[in-house]
């Protein structure tokens, strides 16, 4: 594992050290939080793209597994995304564009050219190179080169979104990993002392390229004074949120709960992790998210709701029997949503004891 500078977690893991996340958050913006049920909304699909994993970091079908359970935690939330096709624009000339990334395995400018893009869905190009200093990972929003009608350009760059300033719509972007760190790609054991949970870096650059940074309009239409004041996370926080210096993250330390659970932790959000630990997103990471004008159940926010209620009660608990007994004969009550999301109440990737604990 490549030597860094980092702080203690505590004084009796004198070797944990904190990596720090280093998240491009892309260029255009979010707004609002809705609720699963609105209208002429979808699940979101996630599209991993590993044409440009030129070092082979994702030639491992375990890691490409690992990482499509990161992006789990958001093909639950809900949207109205516009398809991007390329074609005739009817005025005698085409409607073409070039999505713009930087290429994972070099960190050079990479190029997609007419790429099409299904309605509400997300392509994401991961890969691998050794990224300097202390980063583990980094994700962002790709950009884009539009050529075309004017409303075409409008829905490459804001998916039919309208306003970017209060509803956030990206094509997607790209995800990029060390290559050099020791890795645990588990997704139901954590890390080892001295490894890097590959799911948490995940779940936080993920999140950068959903909308969470300075560079997302968005994101900063709800930043005064270096506090974010979206009205859904203040609502969970129980104030504004001091964000870190770069003001894409929040402050070091930020606390909040495992969404759906009692179980304190840092937000996802915060720019480091102690290595040896995992970090899953929080209440606060979602209702941020939410700010940010993704339309996120409740499932997502308050897990457990077996049957899609709202509340937690005795129905909940048969439905969670059921799902452990025979998961294929559980429906989910929310597109998307699969049986693991709703009933694993602890993050953990996989539905055991500590599950059963917390719904006794």
């Amino acid at each position: 594992m490549k030597g860094y500078p980092g702080r203690r977690a505590s004084s009796a893991c004198p070797r944990c050290v904190r990596r720090v996340f280093t998240g491009r958050a892309g260029i255009l913006p979010a707004v609002g939080g809705l609720l699963l049920g609105a209208s002429g909304v979808s699940a979101i699909e996630i599209v991993f793209d590993y044409r440009f994993d030129t070092n082979g970091f994702f030639s491992n079908p375990a890691r490409r597994a690992a990482l499509e359970l990161a992006g789990e935690r958001f093909t639950l939330f809900t949207d109205s995304l516009a398809a991007i096709v390329p074609g005739p624009s009817g005025f005698g000339f085409d409607n073409t564009w070039d999505a713009v990334i930087s290429h994972p395995g070099t960190g050079l400018e990479a190029r997609v050219t007419d790429m099409v893009v299904p309605a509400n869905t997300v392509v994401i190009f991961a890969g691998g190179r050794d990224l300097p200093g202390m980063t583990a990972g980094t994700g962002g929003r790709g950009g884009s080169s539009v050529s075309g009608t004017a409303s075409w350009g409008t829905t490459v760059t804001q998916r039919g979104q309208g306003s970017q300033a209060a509803d956030y719509g990206p094509w997607g972007g790209q995800i990029t990993f060390d290559t050099e760190l020791d890795w645990n790609f588990s997704g139901g054991t954590g890390p080892g002392e001295d490894q890097n949970d590959f799911l948490s870096v995940a779940i936080h650059e993920l999140a950068h390229l959903f909308g969470f940074g300075f560079g997302i309009e968005s994101y900063r239409n709800h930043i005064s004074q270096g506090v974010f004041t979206g009205p859904t996370a203040v609502g969970v926080f129980g104030g504004n949120i001091t964000l870190f210096g770069d003001q894409s993250h929040f402050a070091l330390d930020t606390m909040s709960v495992i969404a759906g659970t009692a179980i304190e932790q840092e937000a996802a959000m915060d720019p480091n992790i102690t290595v040896g630990t995992r970090k899953l997103l929080t209440d606060l990471d979602y209702a941020a998210l939410m700010d940010l004008g993704w339309e996120v159940p409740m499932s997502i926010v308050r897990s457990a709701d077996m049957d899609g209620s709202g509340a937690l009660d005795a129905f909940d608990v048969a439905g969670f029997e059921l799902a452990l007994a025979d998961p294929q004969a559980f429906t989910s009550p929310y597109p998307g949503a699969s049986v693991n999301m709703l009933a694993d109440v602890n993050g953990s990737g996989v539905l055991d004891a500590f599950d059963v604990s917390a719904f006794e």
